[in-house]
């Protein structure tokens, strides 16, 4: 709390946990895809801590913000509290999401199912493609990259068609 006295610092180290919640979870959301491929207890567990780790990063870093934004500050530390917020919501999501599917693996492997080889492929096409998309987000987010920023949202298109023929087909 005493960083509150100097609103940028402050913005400052927040923007680190925020990067560092941004590389939590995208390892999160890798772990729980490998986890479809080979279910391991031990990985899942890893991913059960990362998500909680997110999730206290997530309700932490917010209360911490909203204090930030409640003293006289710069319109670019403004901005950079807005921005911020949004994009822990965001990756709060995106962990959370991740352990959906960690759970999913975990239910595939208790029961014994498995994917017919088509919708293997399907499933490995689209994982892989919102895994190259978060690698982008996260980079563009941690380097603060707006050109390679530029590069998600025609990533997020192919991914919703990619989403729909997929869909289609099952």
């Amino acid at each position: 709390d005493r960083f509150l006295t100097v609103p940028a610092f402050a913005v400052e180290k927040c923007k680190g946990l925020v990067d560092n919640m941004a590389n939590m979870a995208v390892a999160t959301f890798k772990k729980s895809i490998s986890l479809l491929d080979d279910y391991d207890n031990a990985l899942f567990g890893e991913n059960e801590k990362l998500e909680s780790t997110v999730d206290k990063y997530e309700d932490k870093t917010s209360t911490y913000l909203v204090k930030i934004a409640a003293h006289q500050m710069s319109t670019t530390d403004s901005k950079a509290v807005t921005e911020l917020l949004h994009c822990i919501g965001d990756i709060e999501r995106i962990s959370d999401h991740s352990l959906n599917i960690a759970k999913t693996a975990r239910e595939i492997s208790e029961k014994n199912l498995s994917f017919s080889e088509s919708a293997y492929n399907d499933v490995n096409i689209i994982m892989s493609a919102v895994s190259d998309i978060l690698d982008i987000t996260s980079k563009s987010l941690i380097n603060d990259d707006l050109d390679l920023a530029k590069h998600v949202e025609p990533l997020e298109q192919v991914i919703d068609r990619l989403k729909r023929k997929i869909k289609a087909g099952h």
